[in-house]
């Protein structure tokens, strides 16, 4: 039967047999009930433009916070060549004050040679041995100052390129959590906009009084007689006027049946 397939459809169904007064089985058992086919429509079109909306929202600021990881990411690979123009300044000055060092070596060490040749020319012999032990010496130790002082550059620049490198590796799986947040961030905001959505409410029979203003009116005191008030069901509204003696201490008579009229209901 109709009702039975309607009930066991895996899709939500929505019924529009459209200007009838009795509601069928098949209205009950559906998803949506709309009176009119092209009310139907309206309804369809209506939630796949909130659906759009909400996902263009949540893209534009995925793609924007994207943006900003990308940009601060690039922020601190540009740290990689600020280490490369210290590592260079710093080799240039450590060899200029090797080559001096090794300049003041040499003239001190002259120096001496040419004050004692005069005094210890039986010692010539043994003091130029020494001499040239002790600049050997110093020139090692100076060659191996300068072999330490090239290398502690590259060192540290091998240790910053590693760290850099782990960061950028770091990055996508970041970018990715972040986006695994939002879009569990996304879909909970979208339940609750579906469970708070008015719709629903009055899709189970409840209504809305509005003020000529459009203001939701919440209690029977706010009523003025002669107001002009809007009753909102799910699938129209009728506007009526607050009558004299009408208030919330008085028990209301059933109001009859309205008539479909198309000067006292208006339809979505």
């Amino acid at each position: 039967s109709w009702p039975m397939a309607v009930a066991q459809c895996p899709l939500p169904v929505i019924t529009a047999i459209g200007h009838e007064i009795d509601t069928s089985i098949c209205d009950l058992v559906a998803h949506h009930h709309c009176k009119t086919p092209t009310a139907a429509a309206e309804f369809l079109v209506e939630r796949v433009d909130m659906a759009a909306e909400r996902y263009q929202a949540a893209s534009e600021r995925l793609l924007q916070v994207v943006d900003e990881m990308l940009a601060a990411a690039h922020d601190r690979l540009a740290v990689s060549e600020r280490l490369h123009w210290a590592a260079e300044r710093t080799l240039l000055r450590s060899r200029r004050d090797t080559q001096h060092l090794a300049g003041m070596l040499h003239q001190r060490v002259g120096g001496r040679l040419a004050g004692m040749s005069d005094h210890l020319g039986g010692l010539r012999g043994r003091l130029a041995a020494r001499t040239g032990a002790a600049v050997a010496a110093a020139r090692g130790r100076c060659l191996a100052l300068e072999k330490e002082l090239a290398a502690a550059p590259r060192r540290l620049l091998q240790f910053s390129n590693g760290r850099v490198d782990a960061a950028a590796s770091h990055l996508p799986r970041a970018a990715q959590r972040h986006l695994d947040q939002w879009s569990v961030q996304l879909e909970n905001w979208s339940v609750q906009t579906r469970l708070l959505d008015p719709v629903r409410l009055l899709a189970r029979g409840y209504t809305m009084t509005l003020s000529a203003e459009g203001a939701l009116i919440k209690k029977a005191a706010d009523l003025a007689p002669g107001q002009l008030i809007t009753t909102r069901f799910a699938d129209g509204q009728a506007r009526s006027i607050v009558q004299p003696g009408s208030g919330p201490q008085k028990k209301t008579t059933p109001r009859p049946k309205a008539k479909r009229k198309q000067d006292n209901l208006e339809l979505f």
